[in-house]
């Protein structure tokens, strides 16, 4: 003889009444969380002093709206493909 399978409502509380009687001494430490967090491998490299973004006052129109000329400062591409 097969029972009905328990309905989501019924099964959330069976497992809500298990969670609630957990007890301390059930859990075990984790030695991979208790660990010390060891030093990062790698430095940040940081941007040169001198290097120091210009903003140019240069507009283009597009599509009969002004806009910002975008323009790619040689320097923050190549930093940018080391991060």
């Amino acid at each position: 003889m097969r029972t009905a399978p328990m309905s989501p409502a019924a099964w959330t509380t069976v497992l809500h009444n298990q969670l609630l009687q957990l007890k301390l001494e059930d859990f075990e430490l984790d030695p991979i969380a208790t660990r010390q967090p060891s030093a990062p491998s790698r430095r940040k490299r940081r941007r040169p002093p001198q290097h120091i973004y210009k903003q140019y006052d240069d507009w283009v129109t597009v599509s009969g709206v002004q806009k910002w000329r975008e323009r790619a400062c040689k320097v923050c591409a190549l930093l940018r493909g080391e991060r």
